[in-house]
């Protein structure tokens, strides 16, 4: 597992990482979410050695990254897919980092199929598009079989077969028992795989719980309610105090009253109900509400059209 511990890391009288404490655990994809400036890549950063903290700790499988015996057999990580010679061939690339981490050569050619670039092992990486490139980096990632993954943004350029694929491989290498540690902007995609969330803004834990406890715990619950007397089934709704907005999709959208309170009114009025359906908030909306305070950057309301 992941452990950090009161990790903190300054950088001058800026804070990046203030305080935190997480377990990302095994057998199960955890999303790791943040606005921009949030601390999310100084954190993966921390993790993988590759900056040290001002304060606190950080162990991979119970040991700082650096002391690990054979860091790519225990650590696949991949931070920016951009990141490779382009000189090289995807072959070229992960031959060299078989080599030197002393892996079997068999490897290569076993994370190549299973990233779908076996008909492309021989391309210069530079004329890779973003998604190919993320592909190379998964497959680097997976190149020592090893029982920690650490991923930034690995759905950056992929297509729709792209997106679904890498959700289905994370989901099988959780379930196989390792530790899958996330982090995406994409919400939508976020919901579909993380089983659990580690949330930070301005450096600092904001959650620590599963997707399902995240939403309904900060979610705004409201009803959808349809009628084939709409403005007679809003006068009721509103007489009895609640908000009543349009839905976008036809109908009502309802605050203040749950759906059983909604139907034993409208059957106590003779109103017909074609549709009455309890709604929670996606993790999308969610997530926004919970971290607006935390957002370095914010675009003002009245510049989005």
């Amino acid at each position: 597992m992941i452990e950090a511990r009161d990790l903190t890391k300054r950088y001058g009288d800026r804070c990046a990482v203030d305080g935190l404490t997480f377990t990302v655990r095994p057998g199960r994809v955890t999303g790791f979410l943040g606005p921009n400036g949030a601390g999310k890549s100084t954190t993966l950063r921390l993790v993988l050695g590759l900056d040290a903290p001002t304060s606190g700790t950080v162990t991979v499988m119970g040991r700082p990254y650096a002391e690990l015996p054979a860091p790519l057999r225990t650590v696949g990580s991949l931070l920016d897919a951009r990141g490779v010679h382009g000189g090289r061939t995807a072959h070229q690339h992960l031959t060299g980092l078989a080599a030197s981490n002393r892996l079997p050569r068999s490897r290569v050619g076993d994370v190549l199929d299973r990233t779908g670039l076996t008909e492309v092992a021989h391309h210069r990486v530079k004329g890779f598009s973003l998604g190919m490139s993320q592909r190379l980096g998964i497959a680097a990632a997976l190149l020592g079989d090893p029982q920690v993954l650490i991923l930034d943004e690995p759905v950056n350029g992929l297509d729709t077969e792209g997106i679904r694929w890498i959700r289905t491989l994370l989901k099988s290498l959780a379930a196989q028992g390792r530790t899958v540690f996330l982090s995406s902007h994409l919400m939508s995609e976020m919901e579909l795989t993380a089983d659990h969330l580690v949330v930070i803004g301005r450096g600092r834990l904001l959650a620590d719980t599963t997707v399902r406890d995240f939403i309904e715990t900060n979610s705004r619950a409201h009803t959808l309610v349809r009628s084939p007397e709409p403005e007679r089934l809003r006068e009721l709704l509103q007489a009895k105090g609640a908000t009543v907005r349009p839905e976008s999709r036809g109908g009502w959208r309802v605050d203040g009253l749950d759906a059983p309170v909604i139907g034993d009114l409208a059957r106590d009025h003779g109103l017909a109900v074609h549709e009455l359906t309890p709604v929670h908030s996606s993790l999308e909306e969610v997530y926004t509400a919970l971290s607006e305070d935390s957002a370095e950057y914010r675009t003002p309301p009245e510049a989005i059209r």
